[in-house]
């Protein structure tokens, strides 16, 4: 079981002024939240003491246009 109050997302490359981090839930059951990286920053929070357990999707997205995403367990 995972206890953490946040996960680090570590980017490859800097992020730009257009660069947004989209938090799921794979069941749909929550909305989608947003999480603006500053640019030139290269990692980001995201607060998960809130989310009840389950699956969560994290989708790095630049120009609106998804790029990467990754699935993590809360």
């Amino acid at each position: 079981m995972n206890t953490k109050n946040s996960v680090k997302v570590v980017l490859r490359d800097a992020a730009t002024s257009t660069t947004v981090l989209k938090l799921s839930s794979a069941s749909a059951t929550l909305p989608t939240t947003e999480y603006e990286v500053e640019e030139g920053e290269r990692e980001c929070e995201i607060p998960t003491a809130s989310l009840p357990s389950g699956v969560y999707g994290i989708t790095l997205v630049e120009d609106g246009i998804p790029v990467e995403s990754r699935k993590v367990l809360k």
